[in-house]
């Protein structure tokens, strides 16, 4: 089975920390495919590959609008190419 989780980054945090810990687990018998806005400091071990969307947060208005937009574009092409069985947005 092909998982593709969307997250902004996996810094860290809670939450980070428990998708970490559940793909190295999933990864023993599935394909673990990260989408992330930020794949800058990467502080958990991960099993799987990353896809750095882009597009990482942002302060201003105008840019948070600009940068949802293009989020979405990217992910949505990244399912096309990818053909996910499941997807799993943390956060």
């Amino acid at each position: 089975m092909k998982i593709l989780i969307l997250t902004p980054n996996l810094k860290r945090g809670g939450a980070e920390r428990v998708l970490s810990e559940l793909s190295l687990e999933w990864a023993k018998k599935h394909r673990i495919i990260f989408s992330l806005f930020d794949d800058n400091d990467i502080a958990y071990s991960y099993g799987g590959k990353i896809i750095n969307i882009g597009y990482p947060a942002n302060n201003s208005f105008i840019i948070k609008a600009y940068n949802f937009i293009m989020r979405v574009r990217k992910f949505y092409n990244l399912t096309i190419i990818q053909d996910p069985d499941l997807i799993i947005s943390f956060t």
